[in-house]
């Protein structure tokens, strides 16, 4: 039953990628106009929510989770870089395109190449208690 359960999570995971690769490409050209000068607050983003899915499915699910939602994530936005028979593209090949695109793979790489999740860090057990090294005992916060 584990087994089924880790494989149903990290398809989540892949499904979820690809639902935030393709609102990124669609969300990243939007821009606000503020005193004439244009802020791009759609990459930013765009690229928030893919990094906090990468890290999230990383934690929950381990680095198996993280490369699952990032794979995910990279398939709309490659699909995005294809031309269409029309001849044009989905995601532009300008300065928005391009960093939304490098940007992202900056964060496929780091979640393909950081150390181990926090736990591993911690011991087999996932959470530390607080039973070693310290001084007060439980009741005595209390007080």
């Amino acid at each position: 039953m584990a087994a089924l359960s880790r494989v149903a999570g990290l398809v989540a995971a892949a499904v979820l990628g690809l639902v935030a690769g393709t609102c990124g490409v669609v969300v990243s050209r939007v821009n606000l106009t503020v005193l004439g000068a244009r802020l791009p607050y759609g990459i930013v983003l765009a690229l928030v929510v893919a990094a906090l899915l990468f890290a999230q499915c990383r934690y929950l699910l381990g680095k198996g989770g993280g490369v699952a939602a990032a794979l995910g994530w990279a398939v709309p936005v490659a699909a995005a870089l294809w031309p269409r028979p029309e001849g044009d593209v989905v995601l532009a090949g300008d300065w928005y395109g391009l960093g939304f695109v490098v940007a992202g793979l900056f964060l496929v790489g780091w979640q393909l190449l950081r150390r181990g999740d926090r736990r591993a860090r911690a011991g087999q057990g996932g959470r530390r208690t607080g039973t070693t090294g310290g001084s007060t005992r439980r009741g005595d916060r209390d007080r």
